[in-house]
């Protein structure tokens, strides 16, 4: 009974909560009323496709980066010392 009472009075009080609407100015479902045209933007506007790299040989890559210090020289100083 106790859970009835309840499920009957949390009710109440989720309808109390609602707001009540009011149509302000014209009713937007009537058939007269005119209907501001906008134009179409396209959403690719400025879209570049992916355009592939030309593959660097390796061979160099890795002897760059090795001269560099290797990974490391690529962090921070937060980040090195974070590690």
């Amino acid at each position: 009974m106790k859970i009835i009472v309840l499920g009957g009075l949390s009710a109440l009080v989720l309808a109390a909560c609602t707001p009540t609407i009011s149509m302000v100015g014209d009713d937007p479902a009537a058939a007269n009323n005119t209907v501001v045209a906008r134009p179409y933007a396209s959403p690719f506007v400025g879209f570049q496709p992916f355009k592939t790299a030309a593959p660097n040989p390796w061979r160099a890559t890795n002897e760059k980066v090795g001269r560099l210090g290797g990974a490391r020289a690529h962090m921070s100083a937060d980040d090195a010392q974070s590690e």
